[in-house]
C-alpha cells in the first residue's frame, strides 16, 4: 500500500515566492507553455514561479507605470509609436525614418496636454540647483532650465539600463526592487547591450 504524505512534508517551494499553499489548474497551448519553459530558464526560475510572477504582473501594470497621469501618458505614447510602425511597416529601434516619426509624435501629444501656464523653475529644482551651486559655482545651471533638467532624468535612467544586472532568485524571502528586475528586461527588449557585456 503507497504511504501518504503527511501534511508540510516535501520540497519547499523556492525562489522569489515562497511559502504557496493554494493550487491552479489550467490547460494552455503548446507554444504559449514553450515560452514560459523558455523564460523560466532564462529567468533562472522554476515554472511555477515564472507563472506566478507573470500572474502577478498583470495586476500590477498601473502600478508599474508609476502614478495615473504618467501611466495615462504611457499607454498615449505606446499607442502612438504602434500607430506609426504601422503606418511605416517597421520598428523604430530598426529605422531612423520611423524613430523621427516617432518623436514627432510624442512631442505633439506633450505639446497638447501640457498646462497653459508660465514657465517658472519648481521650488524642489530651484533648492537642487542653489545646493549644487554651493559644491562648485554654475552647477545648478541646468536644474533651472526645463530641458536641463529632462537630461538630468534621460541620462540618469540610460545609464541604469546599462548598468543594472538581474539579481540572483530571491532567498529567505529577501525581494529586490522591481527596477532590478524591470531594466535588464527592458533592456533585452530594446535589443541593447549592458556595460558588462560590451566589455566581454
Amino acid at each position: 500500500m503507497k504511504r501518504k504524505r503527511s501534511p508540510g512534508a516535501g520540497r519547499k517551494p523556492q525562489g522569489e515566492y515562497a511559502g504557496k499553499s493554494a493550487t491552479f489548474t489550467t490547460r494552455i497551448q503548446p507554444e504559449l507553455r514553450a515560452a514560459l519553459d523558455k523564460s523560466a530558464k532564462r529567468n533562472d526560475r522554476s515554472l511555477s514561479q515564472e507563472v506566478e510572477k507573470r500572474l502577478r504582473e498583470s495586476f500590477e501594470v498601473q502600478g508599474k507605470m508609476g502614478p495615473t497621469h504618467i501611466g495615462a501618458l504611457a499607454w498615449l505614447v505606446s499607442q502612438v509609436g504602434q500607430g506609426v510602425e504601422l503606418m511605416t511597416g517597421v520598428r523604430w529601434r530598426e529605422d531612423r525614418f520611423t524613430s523621427e516619426a516617432f518623436r514627432s509624435a510624442i512631442n505633439i501629444l506633450l505639446d497638447r496636454l501640457a498646462p497653459e501656464t508660465e514657465i517658472k523653475v519648481p521650488e524642489r529644482c530651484a533648492q537642487t540647483a542653489m545646493d549644487s551651486d554651493r559644491h562648485s559655482p554654475g552647477l545648478g545651471e541646468q536644474f533651472r532650465r526645463p530641458d536641463g533638467v529632462g537630461a538630468a532624468a534621460a541620462f540618469g535612467l540610460l545609464s541604469q539600463l546599462e548598468l543594472m544586472e538581474t539579481p540572483p532568485p530571491a532567498r529567505a524571502g529577501v525581494r529586490s526592487a522591481k527596477q532590478f528586475y524591470a531594466l535588464p528586461r527592458v533592456r533585452q527588449d530594446l535589443g541593447l547591450k549592458s556595460k558588462k557585456e560590451k566589455a566581454r
